[in-house]
């Protein structure tokens, strides 16, 4: 009976964050301060105009002004000397955009922009990378996640290894955080990275770090919290399986989750439709008793299904409550690993 409408135990949380103004504020900015030449430019009155409103989180006219700027660096004399400017201007939209949650427009700025062509050696590749990564992830490229991620752990490994288990987290694969904390994946690989090679690489992004250059005291600590956390988890989570097979009986599924008001409301409505049903019985009238048990079927059923679901989002809030706290408290969440600000 169950087998129709069994609900899977897997679980699929949604964590969010927000960065404050004030993180904001306390990151230097990785590029060079305007020369006294460059600040008598009608580019840098927009950049500055820009840096100020990015720095309050006014991100709209932070990156109207960042757009100005970059226009008013297109008509520069020598666009060979402004290109490091360029980089810098194009990379505030960016961060703009990472900070104010708009990722499909950092990817397609991104795309359009010279950056897509800078090397490690870019002051703010780093960052360039974790804003790119989480950008891709949310929507939904994960080849190109894989590809960042990847460059990140080549390039990065001390802060690509809690960017890895954040992510892995954040989509409950405690299994790969696990084996990330567990150096349980296969040896570093040599070689560039890129978009294409990712389209045929069965290896993890993790797969790439180099353990021998991370914090292995960190490593032991970000795991033993995960344990205690992953440990309560398992202790408080309900079973999907179990709900159903409680639901048998009408709001016993929902008792079991300690959702009452549903039990009560499951039970009162199946105990109207049989009772119901059960009268036209007794009193000859088949076609309404027909219809009637046509109705509980449908409610009971439906009961039943409601049970495993309600379990699945019990389970997935109480994931997101647990998880939450500790991917803040150790930084697992990309804008928190920034480097630089504006």
């Amino acid at each position: 009976m169950l087998s129709c409408t069994s609900v899977s135990d897997e679980i699929h949380p949604t964590v969010h964050y927000s960065v404050h103004e004030k993180m904001v504020q306390a990151l230097p900015s990785a590029f060079d301060p305007l020369s006294p030449k460059e600040l008598e430019t009608s580019w840098a009155t927009e950049y500055r105009m820009g840096v100020h409103f990015a720095k309050r989180l006014d991100l709209y006219r932070a990156i109207t002004s960042f757009q100005r700027a970059e226009f008013l660096l297109s008509e520069e004399p020598n666009p060979i000397l402004t290109m490091q400017r360029k980089h810098e201007v194009e990379y505030y939209t960016l961060l703009c955009y990472a900070l104010g949650k708009k990722h499909e427009d950092l990817v397609s700025t991104f795309e359009s922009s010279s950056l897509a062509f800078v090397h490690p050696d870019f002051r703010a590749y780093q960052d360039l990378l974790l804003i790119l990564g989480e950008a891709y992830e949310i929507t939904k490229q994960k080849h190109k996640t894989l590809s960042v991620h990847q460059a990140l752990a080549q390039n990065y490994p001390k802060i690509a290894e809690p960017i890895l288990v954040g992510h892995a987290l954040q989509s409950a694969d405690t299994k790969t955080a696990f084996a990330i904390l567990n150096r349980e994946a296969a040896p570093a690989k040599e070689g560039n990275i890129s978009i294409q090679k990712a389209l045929f690489d069965t290896q993890k992004a993790h797969h790439f770090l180099s353990y021998d250059q991370l914090d292995l005291s960190k490593t032991r600590k970000l795991r033993s919290v995960l344990d205690e956390t992953h440990t309560s988890y398992i202790k408080h989570k309900k079973s999907p399986f179990i709900a159903q097979t409680l639901a048998v009986i009408p709001g016993a599924g929902y008792a079991y989750l300690g959702q009452y008001q549903s039990a009560a409301t499951a039970f009162s409505i199946n105990a109207l439709f049989i009772g119901t049903a059960t009268y036209f019985f007794l009193n000859g009238n088949i076609p309404a008793g027909i219809l009637t048990t046509g109705f509980e079927a449908g409610w009971y059923f439906g009961s039943i299904y409601g049970s495993g679901q309600a379990a699945k989002t019990y389970n997935e809030r109480l994931y997101e409550a647990l998880i939450h706290p500790v991917m803040e408290d150790k930084k697992l969440y990309p804008l928190m690993q920034l480097e630089y600000g504006f």
